[in-house]
């Protein structure tokens, strides 16, 4: 079950939409966050994969596990990101 819901810094407007805990699981599929120090981005990693690369800078030497409640913007680095938007729950 994974209730996704809508994230946005206050500070620079970068959304996303996440699960609260560090993972989002939905069917057959569980996802983990990960945070790329190279790109500055958010990317969503399958739990079937020992050794995600980033797909945008193709490494994965900067990556480590990410959450929108406990983590902060990965755009600007504002300390947290607010609740905004959608809700979605999915199973």
């Amino acid at each position: 079950m994974a209730t996704l819901r809508g994230y946005k810094c206050t500070k620079c407007g970068y959304v996303v939409m996440a699960d609260a805990s560090v993972y989002e699981a939905f069917m057959f599929v569980t996802n983990y966050y990960f945070f790329c120090s190279h790109c500055n981005d958010i990317v969503k990693v399958p739990l079937q994969e020992q050794y995600p690369i980033f797909p945008k800078c193709g490494r994965m030497d900067g990556l480590r596990t990410w959450n929108p409640v406990e983590g902060h913007c990965p755009k600007c680095g504002k300390s947290k990101l607010s609740e905004k938007g959608k809700l979605i729950m999915a199973d």
